[in-house]
């Protein structure tokens, strides 16, 4: 995936993620110019980006900015194997569980 911008979306809990939430990949995930921003909501799991469960990651230029969730993280790569980030810039994120 590439070239997305998502911004000023909500969630509560046992929802969705108010970002992006990829899960059950068994070929390469590959995120490239990703932007995140303007979200705050209520949610077990990242908000932003929550990836779980992917044979490969690859994330290059992730950009979150201004992600507040009440009760989970804000980006959550989990139960992934040879996970690579490259450009990540991350301003005013708060997580209050």
């Amino acid at each position: 995936m590439k070239d997305i911008e998502i911004y000023k979306t909500s969630c509560i809990k046992k929802s969705g993620a108010a970002g992006l939430q990829i899960s059950s990949i068994e070929t390469t995930l590959s995120l490239e110019n990703i932007n995140i921003h303007d979200i705050t909501g209520t949610f077990a799991y990242a908000i932003a980006l929550d990836v779980s469960e992917a044979l490969m990651v690859q994330i290059i230029d992730l950009s979150i900015q201004n992600i507040i969730n009440n009760d989970g993280g804000v980006v959550e790569v989990y139960s992934s194997k040879n996970v690579t980030v490259t450009l990540l810039n991350g301003i005013n994120l708060k997580t209050l569980y």
